[in-house]
């Protein structure tokens, strides 16, 4: 699903090819810390960017998508319920 679903933004491709390859989400937030950009807030931040709390967010609905797609096989009904998230 990670190769194949290009309107999903590059951050969430990389969040699901690393959990499909059995990485943990602590290995996940690592990952991101190292490898992306965080964006500024305009109030500020505390705390380190990409946490655990955060991975396991996304990784939250991005399951739901690999649900969708693997019971219509269909990117189209993926898009469309990616869009109503």
């Amino acid at each position: 699903l990670s190769y194949n679903c290009s309107f999903l933004p590059k951050i969430d491709r990389k969040v699901l090819e690393l959990h499909g390859n059995g990485y943990t989400i602590q290995r996940i937030s690592n990952y991101l810390r190292d490898n992306f950009e965080y964006p500024l807030n305009k109030k500020g931040r505390k705390g380190k960017p990409y946490s655990v709390f955060y991975v396991h967010s996304k990784l939250k609905y991005l399951k739901l998508l690999i649900l969708i797609y693997a019971k219509t096989n269909c990117l189209e009904s993926v898009k469309i319920s990616w869009q109503s998230m």
